[in-house]
């Protein structure tokens, strides 16, 4: 099923007022995670902290590598590397909840709590540090609308040449376990910058294709940091069952990731868009691996 839509111009008013709100999102995390740095409020900056670095790489460059927007983008940066350990200790704690009998749960959860904690000071520094940087405004002149499209354009070609290698790499190969996990990004990116456009009914369903590759890539990718993590602790009780347990999941999530309906002509429908046409093989004769 491919999606043909015309491509939606973003004015630099709307750019604007999106890249506020990415900003007024990032602020609201931040303060719920120096309050109360649980893993919902670790999973939410992050995700925050991701859009607002989308919608500033769209910034001119000039204003992107100034000051005060290079010195926030930084900050961005270094919570983001420091809550990414956290992230993966709460993923894997969920995912042990399925596969764990009790006494295993017990103490793998002991494990992995005593992991989070001695990494949560890092956290509320990087935190504190992100609230204390000043936070850089933009104003309508600073900003080219035929200019902003280009790059938009820009980046929208390289991610969807990203997607569509990577695509038939992660479905030729189960094990490839870092062509997952960049396709899943590839996805989630491309996500992230359609949103910024004006909606109109072709994008919000090309959108919600999106956000369902990335939510079956994502339960995939949880299971991997789960079986890496199980490979590096040694605790008393045998992991066997646990590992087989999630392994049988895997299998079945990854069926699930090969069966999605139309999950290549519609990246392709997305990047007729922009009237990306540079493969060597058209789109048809192309046969995905078995």
């Amino acid at each position: 099923m491919t999606i043909s839509i015309r491509r939606p111009e973003l004015s630099a008013k709307s750019f604007i007022h999106r890249y506020n709100s990415c900003q007024a999102s990032l602020r609201e995390r931040l303060e719920q995670l120096i309050l109360q740095p649980g893993s919902d409020e670790i999973h939410d900056v992050r995700i925050a902290i991701r859009r607002f670095r989308i919608v500033s790489e769209l910034l001119p460059k000039s204003v992107r590598r100034g000051g005060e927007a290079r010195e926030y983008i930084l900050a961005c940066r270094k919570l983001f590397r420091a809550t990414a350990r956290i992230r993966d200790l709460d993923i894997i704690s969920e995912r042990l909840t399925e596969y764990a009998d009790r006494d295993a749960l017990t103490e793998l959860s002991r494990l992995a709590g005593k992991q989070r904690l001695a990494g949560m000071p890092q956290v509320r520094a990087c935190g504190l540090s992100l609230r204390h940087t000043e936070i850089p405004g933009i104003s309508p002149r600073q900003i080219n609308g035929i200019k902003l499209n280009r790059r938009i354009g820009a980046v929208l070609e390289r991610t969807t040449s990203a997607c569509d290698d990577e695509l038939w790499t992660a479905a030729g190969d189960a094990n490839n376990i870092e062509a997952l996990h960049s396709l899943r990004k590839s996805v989630r990116r491309l996500r992230y910058t359609l949103e910024l456009l004006p909606e109109n009914t072709e994008l919000a369903e090309a959108l919600k294709k999106l956000a369902e590759w990335q939510r079956v890539l994502g339960s995939i990718r949880d299971i991997d940091i789960t079986l890496d993590y199980l490979k590096t602790e040694r605790p008393v009780h045998s992991l066997d069952g646990i590992r087989e347990k999630a392994l049988r999941d895997r299998g079945l999530k990854y069926t699930a990731f090969l069966k999605m309906p139309g999950e290549y002509n519609a990246i392709d429908g997305v990047r007729s868009l922009w009237i990306v046409r540079r493969r060597k093989v058209p789109v048809n004769d192309r046969v995905p691996p078995s």
